[in-house]
């Protein structure tokens, strides 16, 4: 499926007479895609790519987008397919620049491009030699595969791809680059760093003026990623038994490729006091008497000071660097079932604390019959099973962005529906770029 996106996708492009090239290494595209697809266009027709995709093909629809370079643009578009979902990643880009610097502009890569037997462009040998080069050697990664492919390329059009290497690298440094590119081993990364510099210092010079609207555009990229950060949290609740390990390994596994990478906390973030699970026995919770006043007080409070040190000091900075965020539980658990946590304070109070904390953008609520809960969990008393599912359906009802979730289907549906939720969740919050 994520082959026919391909070909709907570059398809449109071609009808819309939108000049672009694939760049990197396509072996095997469009039948055998594994990540995102890179490609290149010029600047003027960056505005109509983007409404191509926001436009979405077929049944996908765009779910994420990510300005990770001035003119550069990630997206990413998601259909469902029964109860697995796939996902396409079209990388949009126009002159080619990274960290502040322009490599190649677009009209170089564009030059010349090839048509693919398979029906996409691809860049001419030359351009897309450069394009790899600067690219691996700006990553600080040059391992076998990439030698491989640059080889192919040079051997090639060794004329034209010397030529180029001089002018991005030097002669020393190409040289260097050279001795390696017939061993096929990874260079090492103290040789890298040094292709690094020599890159840097023959790198071009933009304007005065061009180069402070670059600098202006950058910041405001960077603010933009701060003010709508593109990763995600989640809490995810639910009594015992309602399968919420199993949930949330398989929206890991589903949804990770949306995001940069994902992470996992238990209840809390842990930044104060990091032993224990934040659970009583994890075979029989409810078995203890409840705390005193004043020890459930200090407990709840613990809680407040570390959700909000640790949203501050950990998970707001994955969020602003694209992660997808997953609590199993979250401090808002005591509210559905304060007897696991032995409070005796009332659930006013406990809210009110609470309401300091800052929320996840979803909550997802599982629940099932009582019946399956008990199967599933024969350690708890039919009376804390039902005790348990009446909390966390007023909890549902009580917290803003939350979906509850039947967890007695079979676990495949369940995960579907769980990543349904987040699918739209996502797409409620999502912004068009500007650009």
């Amino acid at each position: 499926m994520r082959s026919d996106l391909f070909v709907q996708f570059f398809g449109a492009l071609d009808t819309a007479n939108i000049d672009y090239v694939i760049v990197g290494q396509t072996a095997g595209f469009p039948a055998r895609i594994s990540s995102d697809v890179d490609f290149v266009v010029r600047p003027v027709d960056l505005a109509r790519v983007v409404g191509i995709i926001w436009k979405g093909s077929g049944t996908a629809h765009v779910h994420q987008v990510l300005q990770h370079e001035i003119g550069a643009l990630y997206f990413v578009l998601t259909v469902r397919a029964q109860n697995n979902f796939v996902h396409f990643h079209p990388d949009v880009s126009t002159d080619y620049r990274r960290r502040g610097r322009l490599w190649l502009t677009a009209d170089f890569l564009l030059s010349a491009r090839v048509r693919e037997p398979a029906g996409f462009w691809k860049p001419a040998i030359p351009a897309a030699f450069a394009y790899y080069l600067v690219k691996r050697i700006d990553k600080l990664s040059l391992d076998a595969s990439h030698l491989r492919y640059l080889q192919s390329l040079f051997e090639d059009a060794p004329r034209e791809c010397e030529e180029i290497g001089r002018r991005l690298l030097g002669g020393a440094a190409f040289e260097t680059f050279l001795s390696y590119l017939p061993k096929h081993a990874a260079v090492p990364d103290a040789v890298v760093a040094e292709l690094q510099k020599a890159l840097n210092a023959h790198a071009n010079r933009e304007p005065a003026v061009r180069a402070l609207v670059a600098r202006w555009l950058e910041l405001r990229r960077v603010l933009r990623r701060i003010y709508r950060p593109t990763g995600l949290v989640i809490a995810v609740l639910g009594p015992d038994g309602a399968g919420k390990s199993t949930v949330i390994e398989g929206m890991r596994l589903e949804l990770g490729q949306m995001f940069r990478r994902t992470d996992y906390f238990h209840l809390r973030p842990r930044i104060v006091r990091r032993g224990g699970t934040g659970t009583v026995a994890t075979t029989d919770p409810h078995r203890l008497p409840p705390r005193g006043t004043i020890a459930s007080l200090t407990k709840l409070a613990m809680y407040v000071m570390d959700s909000l040190l640790g949203y501050a000091l950990r998970v707001f900075p994955l969020k602003r660097r694209s992660s997808l965020v997953i609590f199993d539980r979250y401090p808002h658990d005591v509210l559905a079932d304060p007897n696991r946590y032995r409070l005796s304070t009332p659930r006013w109070l406990n809210a009110l604390l609470l309401s300091a904390i800052p929320r996840p953008d979803l909550w997802l609520v599982l629940e099932a019959p009582a019946s399956v809960l008990l199967g599933r969990k024969a350690e708890v008393s039919p009376a804390a099973c039902e005790a348990q599912l009446a909390g966390y359906r007023r909890l549902l009802q009580q917290l803003p962005n939350a979906v509850g979730i039947d967890t007695s289907k079979s676990p495949q549906a369940s995960i579907a529906d769980a990543c349904e939720a987040v699918l739209a969740r996502m797409r409620e919050r999502l912004v068009k770029p500007v650009v």
